[in-house]
């Protein structure tokens, strides 16, 4: 099995945080878009979900816990009224690939218990985490057994002092 971070940016394009706060109170599987190198993600495997600090520092960082659910395929986005833009491709195009996803547990703010990017970029185990070192353009990117590791102690250890 393996691990994938997965991002959006909440400032530009989608409202992550609403999404994601809806569909884990509804306990609703949630679909995420993902890039062509984002295709070997297998049902099962962990996805952390990240929020981009959006020209707001501080907020960004993983908001969200989750399991794949639906390996990559081809569909409709499932909220397009929730996009900024109707005509983003995003919103509208039924030919880019998406996972299903089954959110297990969500933190969106640092008292929530949220893992804080500002708190990981000077993380000796996490410095070199994949969307620490390139960002811009990721979807989602595989997260390597030593880093899955340590995000899981990060994220329990801010669950342990709520």
């Amino acid at each position: 099995m393996g691990a994938w971070l997965c991002q959006g940016n909440e400032r530009d394009r989608f409202p992550i945080s609403e999404y994601l706060r809806i569909g884990y109170n509804r306990q609703e599987e949630i679909y995420w878009l993902i890039g062509k190198d984002s295709m070997p993600i297998r049902a099962g495997e962990r996805v952390f979900m990240w929020r981009t600090e959006g020209g707001r520092p501080g907020t960004g960082g993983g908001v969200a816990i989750g399991s794949v659910s639906r390996v990559p395929h081809q569909a409709q986005n499932d909220v397009p009224e929730m996009w900024y833009d109707s005509e983003d491709p995003g919103a509208t195009d039924s030919h880019l690939w998406r996972i299903r996803m089954l959110l297990e547990e969500v933190r969106l703010t640092p008292d929530a218990g949220m893992v804080r990017r500002v708190d990981l970029k000077g993380d000796p185990d996490l410095r070199d985490l994949c969307i620490l070192k390139r960002s811009q353009g990721v979807s989602c990117c595989a997260v390597t057994d030593r880093h899955e590791r340590a995000l899981l102690e990060r994220w329990n250890a801010k669950q342990a002092r709520r």
